[in-house]
């Protein structure tokens, strides 16, 4: 199959959350399955074009609709992938709409008030120069609010509905995370964008007297995805479903929900080169030198017998943080260390900073992002925290069972998916501990239980942790969901 990935952000040449990893390791794993993937994105001001060697494709791409006229450059670059694949990835350079720092909102948080413009022209000229090249793809693989124009430009533009260059072009809409919906202003977005005045319908991309360009993805594409199988069925409910639950109902049998992989290559303690010690489940004595390393970052001094919490994570409240900061200092007055790795809402932070003003030697808090600590994180770590609200997948949860830190998660989305709990009759098969409800109470008795077998029954705790390490968290296996789902879209001739 001829495979074009849609996609707001990419790693390595830029990322704001897990759309990013996903983005940088599926179309790798389709592309190693056999198939000619392409990967398209814009060009951001925020890319680092000098680490990366692009070339530009000759011809422009000029797009006109009534909210102005946008010429769009493109530069190509390729990923190689095992057994001499490649990957194409193609760059859409618009300064005017991405030459700006940052990818959605301004330095003090806010977001673009034209972001609909922004990526609306940008997934039209997508169409359009894939017309220009006369690269047909077999599928079209979209991912989330900002690509959802694709599918909405098929169904309603004059030039491209009728096209027969996209008469066999399937479509294929990935849902990340349902919280971010593209949510704008119904009669200004309709009319720069050239929408059809049908748009602005309940039984289209109305919502609550706005546009959602989210909305129009999941009505105007031939299948859905989302990331984890227990979310797939959460969206459909009022809880999870954040509004569009109808929509997800009504389209339940175009739905499937595959858990993410992550990218085992550099997720892989046996040769990691980010950690102070390498090991593997046979062998785990580098973890503990990696715990001493941790804890000196972070300045942990004060206890050498409790396990060493951990987070890393955006700081928002869908991450559990209220729940979290409620329990973490009882944990503390134990000897138990944390560390947190983050930024986000200001809120959260100061609660956090606080924490190590109230527990110095004990708490550790780094607010950025710094790729080497997060390796060093997972690897130094004993427990790894994740109370979230929800959590359409989760890829942190993968990469500590993958370095044998043991997560303690709230039964929900991707979470519940990949972590099993652990119980006296559950042994063989656990490599976590899962609670069910969102209270403080729930968390911190699963947490207790986690604590109290780390320091009383060390065997078990070796168990939960070979258990965790010898999973298959590749994308191999989810790359072949993929790919059984694009088939069944060709197959079915739509």
């Amino acid at each position: 199959m001829r495979i074009l990935f849609a996609s707001s952000e990419m790693v390595p040449y830029i990322k704001t959350g897990g759309l990013a990893d996903v983005s940088g390791a599926l179309p790798r794993a389709l592309a190693e399955l056999g198939h000619e993937v392409t990967v398209v994105l814009p060009l951001y001001q925020d890319i680092d074009r000098d680490a990366f060697p692009m070339q530009p494709v000759p011809g422009e791409v000029r797009v006109r609709l009534t909210c102005g006229e946008y010429t769009f450059r493109i530069w190509q670059d390729s990923q190689s992938g095992a057994n001499g694949t490649r990957v194409k990835i193609l760059f859409y350079e618009e300064d005017p709409l991405f030459g700006r720092p940052r990818l959605y909102d301004s330095p003090d948080g806010v977001a673009y008030p034209d972001n609909p413009i922004r990526f609306g022209c940008w997934c039209l000229a997508v169409l359009k120069s894939l017309q220009k090249m006369g690269w047909r793809p077999d599928i079209l693989h979209c991912n989330d609010w900002q690509t959802a124009m694709i599918p909405v430009y098929l169904h309603f533009h004059p030039t491209l509905n009728n096209d027969p260059f996209f008469q066999s072009t399937g479509i294929l809409y990935s849902i990340h995370n349902m919280a971010y919906q593209g949510l704008c202003p119904l009669l200004q977005t309709t009319t720069s964008l050239d929408l059809p005045d049908y748009c602005r319908s309940p039984g289209s991309m109305e919502f609550h007297g706005q546009l959602n360009l989210m909305k129009g993805g999941l009505l105007y594409s031939n299948r859905l995805v989302t990331v984890s199988r227990r979310y797939s069925e959460e969206i459909r409910t009022p809880e999870f479903g954040c509004g569009l639950e109808g929509v997800m109902q009504d389209r339940s049998d175009a739905l499937s929900g595959i858990l993410n992989g992550i990218d085992t290559e550099t997720w892989n303690p046996a040769d990691d080169p980010l950690i102070a010690a390498n090991y593997d489940p046979g062998q785990l004595d580098g973890k503990a030198a990696c715990k001493k390393s941790l804890k000196k970052i972070f300045g942990i001094n004060k206890t050498d017998t409790g396990p060493v919490m951990a987070m890393i994570s955006r700081l928002t409240e869908q991450k559990g943080l209220d729940l979290l900061l409620d329990v973490i200092p009882r944990f503390l007055d134990q000897g138990c260390p944390f560390v947190v790795l983050g930024s986000g809402d200001d809120r959260y932070q100061k609660r956090f900073m606080q924490l190590v003003e109230n527990y110095p030697g004990l708490a550790g808090v780094r607010l950025d992002f710094d790729e080497q600590l997060a390796h060093e994180i997972e690897a130094g770590a004993d427990i790894y925290l994740m109370p979230s609200q929800y959590e359409p997948c989760g890829l942190n949860q993968l990469y500590s069972l993958r370095y044998g830190t043991v997560p303690v998660v709230r039964r929900t989305g991707g979470l519940a998916d990949s972590v099993s709990h652990a119980s006296p009759e559950n042994l063989d098969g656990a490599n976590g501990f899962v609670f069910d409800d969102y209270s403080a109470e729930a968390f911190a008795d699963a947490l207790q239980m986690a604590v109290e077998i780390y320091c009383n029954e060390q065997e078990t705790w070796t168990r939960l942790m070979q258990n965790g390490m010898n999973g298959d968290y590749s994308w191999e296996k989810s790359a072949l969901k993929y790919e059984r789902v694009m088939t069944g879209i060709l197959e079915s001739g739509f």
